[in-house]
C-alpha cells in the first residue's frame, strides 16, 4: 500500500462500514483497518504524531470504524473494547462522532446483556441527540428489562 493510498483507504473503509447489513462488507473493512493500523504506525511509539502517514483524527477515525465493523459482524465483546478506545480519542469532541460512538457502545452493551451499560451509553445520546429515536427506543427497552 502505497503512503498516498492511505486517504484512500480510510475512505473505502467508510463507505464499507456504512453497508451496516451486510457482514461481508464489515469483513472487508476490518481487513482494511488491520492494513491501515499496521503500516501506518510508526517504529518509535513515542513519535507517532510526528512520523505517521495519518493525522490524530484519521487514527481516531480507524479506531472508531474498527468498533462499528466488530459490532456489525458480531463480535461484541471486542466491539464493546473498540468503543471504549475510540471513545477515548480526540473524536469526542464532535457531537456526531461522539453520539454515533455512544449509541454504538450502548447498542453492543446490550447485546451482551449489560444493562448498566447501555443505559449509561444511552443516556449520553440522548443528552447530545434527544430525539435520537433508536437511542430512546434502546432506553426504554432497558428500563423495562431493568
Amino acid at each position: 500500500m502505497l503512503p498516498e493510498c492511505f486517504t484512500a483507504y480510510l475512505d473505502l473503509v467508510k463507505v464499507l462500514v456504512r453497508l451496516s447489513d451486510q457482514p461481508r462488507a464489515a469483513e472487508e473493512a476490518l481487513e482494511y483497518l488491520d492494513r491501515l493500523n499496521v503500516l501506518s504506525l510508526p517504529v518509535d511509539e513515542s513519535t507517532i504524531s510526528s512520523n505517521s502517514l495519518l493525522t490524530d483524527r484519521q487514527f481516531s477515525e480507524i479506531k472508531a470504524l474498527k468498533a462499528e465493523a466488530l459490532a456489525i459482524v458480531g463480535d461484541n465483546q471486542k466491539s464493546k473494547e473498540a468503543y471504549r478506545l475510540a471513545l477515548d480519542t480526540d473524536l469526542v469532541k464532535d457531537l456526531v462522532w461522539r453520539s454515533r460512538l455512544s449509541l454504538g457502545l450502548s447498542l453492543v452493551a446490550q447485546k451482551l446483556n449489560e444493562p448498566e451499560l447501555a443505559i449509561a451509553a444511552a443516556k449520553e445520546v440522548i443528552h447530545i441527540e434527544p430525539e435520537n429515536l433508536p437511542a430512546l427506543k434502546l432506553l426504554a427497552e432497558e428500563y423495562w428489562v431493568f
